[in-house]
């Protein structure tokens, strides 16, 4: 019984990693997203001006962009994302069939990419994971600015609600 559960489990494992997994590398990237609506003053949101708890909503959007799949599907259109899954030197097990589905590429994503983001210190933390390191580099730059893009549109965003909130005290401002 010893030589079945476990010495030849232990040995094809062995054998796996040792001559047929492809290495991975990982990009570790910590990130913050500052909100630009500095109001301060008093209350509540003046206690928690500078924290990670005035951005986290801005921080989970964020998270959640990159997780999506219109950021995978980004990723696959600017730096081919599926391809580089797709190469055939990548062993079995890790590799994306050539005719995979969108869940199928979806699927890979989430496995290498982990994000999470820490409310007590307000920081993103991202994971990007690859069969090469400079692609791995590029992945998570590139996610980055991808993360830059949201963060500028809901500030736009607030800036134009906030804008046409004052037009609407003042309709003498133009």
């Amino acid at each position: 019984r010893l030589f079945v559960f476990v010495l030849i489990p232990t040995i094809i494992a062995g054998w796996y990693f040792y001559r047929v997994a492809t290495p991975v590398y990982a990009t570790y990237t910590e990130f913050v997203i500052q909100s630009a609506d500095q109001k301060g003053g008093g209350g509540l949101g003046g206690l928690f001006a500078g924290t990670g708890l005035a951005s986290s909503q801005d921080s989970n959007t964020v998270q959640g962009y990159l997780q999506s799949r219109e950021a995978m599907l980004r990723l696959e259109a600017d730096l081919g994302f599926g391809k580089h899954f797709q190469n055939p030197d990548i062993d079995p097990l890790q590799r994306l069939a050539k005719d995979a589905s969108l869940e199928a590429a979806y699927k890979v994503y989430r496995k290498f990419l982990k994000i999470s983001f820490d409310t007590t210190e307000g920081v993103i933390r991202m994971d990007v994971i690859a069969a090469d390191p400079k692609v791995a580099a590029d992945w998570s730059k590139q996610l980055i600015t991808y993360a830059e893009e949201q963060v500028d549109h809901l500030t736009q965003r607030l800036r134009g609600d906030q804008m046409r909130g004052h037009r609407a005290e003042d309709p003498l401002t133009d």
